[in-house]
């Protein structure tokens, strides 16, 4: 019975290791603070290629695999490949865009906070300089493990970086 019970064992055991990766990743945006309900998200691939200056740089072509208004609510995303991603968020004050995001906070299942003009109390300290000028800011954290995020400021429009700060695996 002894050596059942381990070939049992060593039977699960490899079947518990071959799984399957996530596929899909759900995030979950659970704050707007601050941005107009004519929002609109869209989470892009930034691909690299030659530019017009002969330099490697992200090209403007690239298409959305994510596009819709921005509401709280749940985001299903496929996973992405590795790379750097860009989340925009297009209303009356323009387009403010999120670049450089690498693919392992994309796939994640993970809440999502993009706010404006709110100094929120996970900044760093350093970026209490930011008050009172226009910046919107998104958090992405792990769903799973809290200590997983990736937080990013950029002025409100733009995709000039304020300041960024992460936490990862």
């Amino acid at each position: 019975m002894t050596y059942f019970f381990r070939l049992l064992f060593i039977f699960s055991f490899l079947i518990l290791g071959c799984q399957a990766e996530e596929q899909v990743y759900i995030h979950t945006i659970t704050d707007i603070a601050g941005l107009p309900n004519t929002a609109t998200i869209s989470y892009t691939s930034d691909f690299l290629g030659v530019g017009s200056t002969g330099g490697i740089e992200a090209l403007a072509n690239a298409d959305d695999f994510i596009s819709q208004p921005l509401s709280k609510g749940d985001l299903t995303l496929p996973k992405v490949d590795q790379g750097n991603y860009t989340i925009r968020v297009k209303d009356n004050s323009g387009q403010t865009s999120f670049t450089n995001i690498p693919e392992k906070y994309l796939n994640l299942n993970a809440t999502v906070e993009i706010t404006r003009n709110i100094f929120q109390s996970y900044f760093p300290a350093e970026w209490e300089a930011i008050n009172g000028s226009k910046y919107t800011s998104i958090r992405i954290q792990s769903k799973q493990d809290k200590g997983v995020f990736y937080i990013k400021t950029v002025y409100t429009g733009t995709d000039k970086e304020i300041g960024k700060y992460s936490e990862d695996f």
